[in-house]
């Protein structure tokens, strides 16, 4: 592992966790969220939360050098971290064009540049004509989020034009 690039990283989100997997850098993750979507076979590591949430508790593991995250709700415990000399990385995109560059700057922090470009090359494709899919497949009328509640999707739908 290059010693100029994080070799122990914190994920707070499950974004970056599945993003580092897609690049092949897990080795990297010391800690991440207990639900993220990782490939057949591997398992996440502990959650990066519970590492990190006690400030009255002196850490067991060395100190990561790197804590990505990927939403504003993560605000305090980003200031937290970065108030104790921890360095803390936290995007909050919301479209696909910002997503893609996330992937893309995520990689370069990591040294990792080149499969990151790889990786939002194949997103890119996949994402391009997935609205004009959704809207044909009449099995699919509505998307659930993470708390289990329904809601419908004008690509799901047929509104979308």
């Amino acid at each position: 592992m290059d010693s100029r690039y994080p070799s122990r990283i914190v994920c707070l989100t499950e974004e970056p966790t599945e993003v580092l997997y897609a690049l092949g850098q897990e080795d990297r993750i010391v800690a991440s969220p207990a639900s993220p979507c990782v490939p057949h076979g591997r398992a996440a590591k502990s959650s990066g939360l519970r590492v990190h949430q006690r400030q009255d508790r002196p850490h067991s593991q060395p100190r990561p050098d790197l804590v990505v995250g990927f939403s504003d709700i993560q605000a305090d415990i980003a200031q937290a971290l970065i108030k104790s000399g921890i360095e803390v990385w936290i995007s909050n995109h919301r479209s696909v064009d910002g997503i893609l560059s996330y992937v893309r700057r995520l990689g370069a922090l990591v040294g990792a540049a080149t499969q990151a470009e790889r990786y939002a090359l194949e997103l890119e494709t996949m994402s391009s004509g997935c609205g004009r899919r959704l809207r044909f497949c009449p099995a699919i009328h509505a998307c659930t989020s993470k708390n289990g509640t329904s809601r419908s999707s004008p690509a799901f739908d047929g509104s979308a034009s």
